[in-house]
């Protein structure tokens, strides 16, 4: 008996990859061959040969056209690629760029444990906990209360994009210290103090695909009783996408900007800025004389470390979720009162400028600021084309 030499469907779907291997009945019916089907016809044990046949193709599928298991791998560590921050910091320790560092870094962690608590990751086989490179000082000892080991504290990558700008972080401190002694901003009177400025950035609270943010600009906003051509917003990236958005601000009459895109959907992609993020946004920085927000942000802090007044202005806009995946307005209305019990002198509440200088150097990690060294030698890396060869 030959062999037909027809290819049946199920060899030519494996070849143009129009079916899913992994899924029951998602496989084209037929033979692959005649040789196949007279076999199983005829033998006594057809259920076991069609059996151990398709487990075979199922197997060798698996393995040619597998998930690839180190995308996944480097999926655990993904969150150091928001923002750009990974470039930074190989940047700055003057590092290949196709590295990954096999570590934790979140893209913001300035909140004290009490409001955004440091919690233990897990690698793939869910047994081990991953290293954790977090921003604030006090990251390691919050760490350890809570129980989660492999902490360290780095400081916020933001510092590390200024010094690849040529800011030292010395003068990183200098700023800090002058910004927690000259703080204006009080309770009453901010209209009058808000008009001293020339320049005025505003950073709105800004939506990502888990929450979905209100945005809305009350007839009797303090910031409609500045001259429009004074005011410029900074908008999240999905925000500035909106063209509802959008329309809020530019009814004001005030210019938008926006310092580019979180992540992409395809890892290590440059598309929409993300790797150039945190240096486009201390550029906008620059330009302004002041940087206000309607809550609290990363933003601020940033700004802080560049010299520039910081406040956050109460009853500015309405702070509502109208869509949110996992939070409710009510706990996101809870966390909003627990940030201004915290920092209260960004509201214009009464506070010592040894507290205010303590909350900004603490919550931008300026005194575990790390040398490049540490980066080479104490923190493991991966190589992407290695990646993408292992586990595969």
């Amino acid at each position: 008996m030959e062999p037909s030499s027809r290819v049946g469907p199920i060899a030519q779907s494996v070849e143009q990859r129009t079916f899913n291997p992994w899924v029951d009945g998602s496989s084209p019916s037929g033979p692959t061959n005649q040789f196949v089907i007279r076999i199983i016809s005829r033998s006594e044990g057809k259920w076991l040969v069609f059996l151990l046949l398709r487990r075979s193709i199922r197997n060798t599928l698996r393995n040619r056209y597998a998930i690839n298991f180190a995308a996944a791998l480097q999926g655990q560590y993904r969150e150091q690629f928001a923002y750009g921050h990974r470039e930074v910091l190989l940047d700055y320790a003057e590092m290949s760029r196709d590295l990954i560092f096999k570590a934790v870094i979140p893209h913001g962690k300035i909140a004290p444990h009490a409001l955004d608590p440091i919690l233990a990751h897990f690698d793939l086989s869910n047994d081990k906990a991953l290293p954790q490179l977090l921003w604030r000082d006090d990251s390691n000892t919050e760490a350890l209360k809570a129980g989660v080991e492999g902490v360290r504290s780095i400081g916020a990558p933001f510092l590390y994009a200024l010094a690849n700008s040529g800011q030292t972080i010395k003068k990183t401190k200098e700023n800090l210290n002058s910004l927690a002694n000259n703080t204006i901003w009080k309770t009453d009177d901010q209209e009058e103090i808000l008009n001293s400025f020339d320049k005025i950035l505003y950073m709105p609270i800004h939506s990502w695909e888990g929450d979905v943010v209100n945005h809305f600009m009350p007839i009797d906003s303090l910031l409609r009783k500045v001259d429009p051509k004074r005011v410029v917003v900074c908008l999240g990236f999905l925000d500035f996408c909106n063209p509802s958005v959008r329309k809020v601000y530019e009814d004001c009459g005030w210019k938008l900007t926006c310092a580019g895109v979180r992540d992409s959907m395809i890892l290590n992609s440059p598309a929409g800025g993300r790797e150039k993020f945190l240096y486009s946004l201390a550029n906008i920085f620059s330009e302004a004389d002041i940087v206000i927000a309607n809550e609290f942000t990363t933003g601020l802090f940033y700004a802080a470390s560049l010299g520039k007044p910081i406040a956050i202005i109460q009853g500015l806009t309405e702070n509502k979720l109208t869509y949110s995946s996992w939070n409710s307005n009510e706990t996101f209305q809870n966390l909003l009162n627990l940030q201004q019990v915290t920092f209260p002198w960004l509201y214009g509440g009464a506070c010592t400028p040894g507290q205010i200088l303590k909350d900004l150097e603490n919550a931008l990690g300026v005194n575990s600021f790390k040398e490049p060294a540490f980066f080479q030698k104490e923190v493991e890396t991966l190589r992407i084309d290695v990646a993408n060869k292992a586990l595969h």
